[in-house]
């Protein structure tokens, strides 16, 4: 336990034990407020410390960085503006340039385990930069300051709690009234952190049950819904099941259709196949008889040559017999040629039609 007096000179007490609290071992300070850019560390004892010194060299910037390490967050509870202007400022007449960041750590002995953790030796600390961005550490790790205010609660060590006594807090306490001094004690005896718990726990289980009323009128909508659900997937369910028998029913028509067309190409094949044998035929015929003609032609060139030297009417009446035959020839040919016409165009017909079924495609011959 800390206590300041405002005495010439300095000297420490007898140290006196204090009970059911952790005590500072020792407070080490570096670019805080008029304590310069060098680390400062100021060894304590166990049980009560008096810091006794003349006004004006920093006893009570002590007690400011016990707050400011502890988690103060109101820079005018520690005489200052604003969190930057704990940081000291230097003094340019001597020399001392300004700090860039004022640094507060406590060392905590724990050997009796009042701070919950493991360690023997708690170091909380908290650094303050010229914005006014501060980083708080326990043990050196780095932490947020919850976790100090968390770690610290069950030795009832906080910053604005009542183990710390400021000047003039003892003649406001003698003032108060019996609710608000009762208050103190309360605090003081750990009873306000009870009483605090026990309101954040009702209003967390009013929370809860207001939750559960909410969640009780959800699910009475999620099972309407359910049962909506249920009757939209047994109408899809079926849907799809008359969907597979009509692709099913649709399958079967078009492998009928396809047998269908499939006797029908086959005929309609056949019957050009018979129709290109004919023409083939016509072919065949058409060709012989043109050779005929041209033997005829021949031998009517003979003929007209002998006619030309003998001017016989026996040459003449064979020339007569012979035109005879050619004109029936190319009668006869006119009709072949003809014929050959017409099964062409009816060939042309039936492929139209077997290309229009799209099913068979026919590569048709030399026509």
């Amino acid at each position: 336990m800390l206590l300041e007096a405002d005495l010439r000179g300095c000297g420490v007490n007898k140290p006196q034990k204090v009970e059911n609290v952790p005590y500072i071992s020792k407070i080490e300070l570096k670019g805080f407020k008029s304590f310069g850019n060098s680390k400062i560390t100021i060894p304590l004892s166990e049980g009560l410390t008096a810091i006794v010194g003349p006004n004006g060299h920093g006893k009570s910037n002590i007690f400011d960085a016990l707050s400011f390490v502890l988690g103060e967050m109101s820079a005018k509870s520690m005489r200052a503006r604003q969190l930057s202007d704990l940081i000291y400022w230097g003094d340019k007449n001597n020399g001392f340039r300004p700090a860039p960041f004022a640094e507060v750590a406590l060392y905590f002995n724990n050997k009796d385990g009042k701070i919950p953790t493991n360690s023997e030796m708690v170091v909380i600390s908290r650094q303050v930069k010229r914005s006014g961005d501060c980083v708080y550490k326990i043990n050196n790790r780095r932490v947020n300051r919850q976790d100090i205010v968390d770690l610290l609660a069950p030795s009832m060590t906080s910053p604005g709690g009542y183990n710390f006594v400021m000047q003039g807090d003892v003649g406001k306490f003698v003032n108060m009234n019996p609710t608000d001094r009762r208050l103190i004690i309360d605090d003081l005896a750990g009873v306000a952190e009870y009483d605090e718990k026990k309101q954040k726990s009702v209003a967390e289980l009013q929370k809860v049950e207001g939750n559960l009323n909410t969640a009780g009128v959800r699910l009475e909508e999620i099972s309407d819904q359910m049962e909506r659900l249920k009757i939209q997937m047994d109408t899809a369910i079926k849907y799809k099941q008359l969907m597979r028998e009509l692709d099913e029913i649709n399958a079967t028509l078009i492998l009928v259709k396809k047998k269908a067309h499939k006797k029908k190409l086959s005929k309609l094949k056949s019957k050009i196949e018979k129709l290109s044998k004919d023409i083939q035929r016509l072919r065949n015929k058409h060709r012989s008889i043109m050779n005929g003609i041209n033997k005829h032609e021949e031998k009517i060139g003979k003929l007209d040559d002998i006619i030309e030297e003998k001017r016989s009417a026996d040459v003449l009446e064979r020339v007569r017999v012979a035109r005879a035959q050619i004109g029936t020839l190319s009668e006869l040919l006119d009709a072949t040629s003809k014929k050959q016409s017409e099964i062409s165009h009816r060939i042309a017909e039936l492929t139209a039609q077997i290309r229009k079924k799209g099913k068979f495609e026919i590569i048709p011959g030399n026509v």
